[in-house]
């Protein structure tokens, strides 16, 4: 890692906040997963246009971690590699927050597989119900 004070400050620091933004949506993903699967969509679009300040909030955070590492040489390293490259004064400093930011991503992983499967069950219900249904002579294909 390039020996750049400021620059390291700044990685921290955008670190910090990509972890507080991400365990932030990753409580709205399981409230939207719970709205959701009780159907509640008032509290589905409540939800969503609650995250987007977070969103953009995430975008710009991403942004400027991928500044910093290239500022900083660590483009395209993974945080262990990152640590690696660290002092020791670094790595005691940084390594909870990457252990933090790593954490969250893979609890908003299992959040969002959570929503897909919920999602897949409403599909399979939907679905079913229309299976037995007559296709109205508006849906049946003109071409044939």
């Amino acid at each position: 890692m390039k020996n750049d004070v400021k620059a390291y400050s700044e990685y921290r620091d955008t670190m910090n906040g990509l972890q507080a933004v991400l365990e932030r949506l990753r409580h709205l993903e399981d409230d939207l997963t719970a709205a959701a699967s009780e159907q509640d969509t008032e509290t589905m679009n409540a939800l969503v246009t609650q995250s987007e300040p977070d969103m953009l909030k995430f975008r710009g955070l991403e942004a400027r971690r991928a500044e910093l590492e290239k500022a900083l040489g660590i483009s395209g390293k993974s945080f262990d590699e990152v640590l690696g490259e660290c002092t020791d004064e670094q790595r005691k400093d940084l390594s909870p927050v990457l252990d933090g930011v790593s954490r969250e991503l893979k609890l908003f992983a299992n959040s969002r597989d959570n929503a897909d499967r919920i999602m897949k069950v409403r599909l399979f219900d939907v679905n079913e119900a229309l299976k037995d249904l007559p296709v109205p002579d508006a849906m049946h294909d003109t071409l044939a």
